[in-house]
């Protein structure tokens, strides 16, 4: 009997710290700012157990968006939208509280916004932290999020347009040959529609289409064998090895 009441003690703490944030201390700080500021001054840490979240640790992790709720509603005159998940590598819980929170006036104004990630220190434990960003700015940077995407695709786009114009191209023994997907090396071998390749490697953590028409430093994944490819898988490329 007195370890059931004492099971439902500690289940009952468990939630009660699950829930609890003091309303009169979060909405005392003059702007969202300062209350991110305040109340998340440092990295949290979070303790996971057996591949899920701790439940000691539910309160600290639910924490952020219950005071950002609460402060957006009663100080702010708004209501909290999560704008992008920012997923860790445990569970569903921990996907749910780690975001970029935005605290949204009349559906239409981005007041400020609180962007909350997972760190993970040396030893392998998991903190949170909790970061304030206006608004506008956060809006800014999304706009030159897109406009760099838009730029990559471009880019990706000439760079497919490039390679397909030289794969149809006939090719010669010992000519430097690559792959759309920056493999590289040399023509050994002709054989009808088939090309024998030395590939040498690959270029290491390039875009698609880096010999197209980009040549410069890479570092290199190395390969080293002989492959038969069709020969429009592979262009006319220029590189230089050391």
């Amino acid at each position: 009997m007195k370890l059931k009441l004492l099971l439902l003690t500690l289940a009952a703490t468990i939630t009660g710290c699950a829930t609890s944030i003091d309303h009169e201390v979060v909405a005392s700080y003059p702007s969202a700012a300062d209350m991110i500021r305040g109340e998340f001054p440092k990295p949290t840490h979070i303790a996971i157990h057996k591949g899920d979240i701790n439940p000691f640790s539910l309160g600290r992790l639910q924490a952020p968006e219950k005071k950002l709720t609460y402060y957006c509603q009663n100080n702010s005159s708004g209501r909290i939208v999560k704008l992008k998940e920012r997923k860790p590598f445990y569970t569903e819980r921990l996907n749910a509280a780690f975001g970029d929170f935005g605290c949204l006036k009349d559906d239409k104004t981005l007041l400020w916004v609180a962007i909350i990630e997972q760190t993970n220190d040396k030893y392998g434990y998991v903190y949170y932290t909790v970061k304030y960003t206006p608004g506008d700015l956060y809006v800014a940077d999304k706009a030159l999020d897109v406009l760099v995407a838009q730029e990559e695709r471009r880019k990706e786009a000439a760079a497919k347009a490039n390679f397909d114009a030289l794969a149809v191209k006939s090719k010669s023994i010992g000519q430097q040959v690559c792959t759309a997907g920056n493999n590289f090396g040399y023509v050994k071998e002709i054989s009808g529609n088939n090309i024998l390749v030395y590939v040498h490697g690959r270029a290491n953590l390039r875009p698609y289409g880096f010999f197209f028409p980009e040549d410069y430093q890479f570092r290199t994944n190395p390969i080293n064998s002989e492959q038969w490819h069709p020969a429009n898988s592979w262009a006319m490329c220029s590189f230089t090895t050391r």
